[in-house]
């Protein structure tokens, strides 16, 4: 099954992406997967509402997004895919490049507020291995992340990428470090996905 096939939905149509996202394991779930004793917690989680809509910070994110994705040459993607063995895992990568041989490298972007960082956090780190997992065909993964200052203004101020933003790191699929994250992470997300699956299939039932 080629990966255009898999898509669940697109995010500019962000009520069906919502919607899709609810009752499946995306990126921003499996971030908090780091403790097989604690999947409890995480299904709690997955079947609380979220109020989220985003912030400043956010929309920051979105205006910088495109300058960051051209610096590391992928396209940006809007799409929600999911795994070619389980329709419940799924992830929207902030980038797509299909290669001419067919394989895919993806692109996660952050910004980063008045910080200096040298990588991902470990629940970034985690995002970054399920993209990779849900998408068997990437051979890679390039985090970039555009490091914003505070510039004063007449009005108040601005935000400026620093000097030396934006920055990039590859990840490939082959790595060990991505092998056993993915090999934690998939049997937590496999557990969560179960329960979520038991309890919305009780409710609907009632």
């Amino acid at each position: 099954m080629h990966y255009l096939d898999r898509v669940v939905a697109d995010s500019s149509d962000r009520e069906a992406w919502l919607n899709a996202r609810a009752s499946r394991i995306g990126a921003s779930d499996a971030a908090r997967f780091a403790r097989p004793d604690s999947v409890e917690t995480y299904v709690r989680q997955k079947l609380t509402p979220s109020n989220d809509r985003g912030n400043g910070y956010t929309d920051n994110g979105h205006r910088w997004e495109p300058q960051l994705l051209a610096f590391i040459g992928v396209p940006g993607n809007s799409l929600f895919f999911h795994h070619p063995d389980e329709f419940g895992f799924g992830a929207t990568p902030d980038g797509v490049l299909e290669r001419p041989d067919g394989s895919l490298v993806l692109a996660e972007i952050k910004t980063k507020h008045e910080r200096i960082v040298a990588g991902p956090t470990p629940a970034e780190f985690r995002q970054l291995v399920w993209q990779l997992f849900v998408l068997p065909e990437a051979t890679e993964l390039r985090w970039c992340w555009g490091e914003l200052i505070k510039v004063p203004t007449d009005e108040g101020f601005r935000w400026e990428l620093r000097r030396d933003s934006p920055k990039a790191l590859t990840f490939y699929r082959d790595d060990p470090k991505i092998v056993a994250a993915q090999a934690q992470i998939v049997p937590i997300a496999t557990r969560v996905l179960a329960a979520v699956r038991a309890v919305r299939g009780e409710e609907e039932n009632r």
